[in-house]
C-alpha cells in the first residue's frame, strides 16, 4: 500500500523516511498518541537539524571574521614595527646631526 503512496508522490518523503514505522503501524491497530508521538519526534529531530546548520553557519562566519581581525592585527603590528624602527633611525639621526653642529 504504502509503494503506491510514494510512486503517486503521497507523503513521499515521511513514508521514505519512515517506511518500517509505517508498515508497523498499519499492522497493528491505528494508535492516534503513538503518530502523534512519532510526528512530534520527527518534527523536532528537523528542527534540531535546522539549527544545527544554522549554528553551523554561524560559527563558520564569525571564524571568517577572527581570521579577518588576526590578519589585520598582524598588518597592524608590522606597520608599529616599521614606524618604531623609522622613529630609532630619525632619533639616530638627529643625534648625529646635533653632534656635527656641536663641532
Amino acid at each position: 500500500m504504502y509503494i503506491r503512496q510514494i510512486k503517486e508522490g503521497i507523503l513521499k518523503e515521511y513514508l521514505e523516511n519512515n517506511a518500517s514505522e509505517v508498515v508497523n503501524m498499519l499492522a497493528q491497530e491505528w494508535d492516534w498518541d503513538k503518530a502523534m508521538e512519532v510526528n512530534a519526534r520527527n518534527a523536532e529531530r528537523r528542527v534540531n537539524a535546522q539549527w544545527e546548520a544554522i549554528v553551523a553557519e554561524k560559527d563558520s562566519a564569525l571564524a571568517d571574521k577572527d581570521s579577518a581581525l588576526a590578519d589585520k592585527d598582524s598588518a597592524l603590528a608590522d606597520k608599529d614595527s616599521a614606524l618604531a624602527d623609522m622613529a630609532a633611525e630619525i632619533a639616530e639621526l638627529k643625534a648625529k646631526l646635533s653632534a656635527q653642529q656641536g663641532q
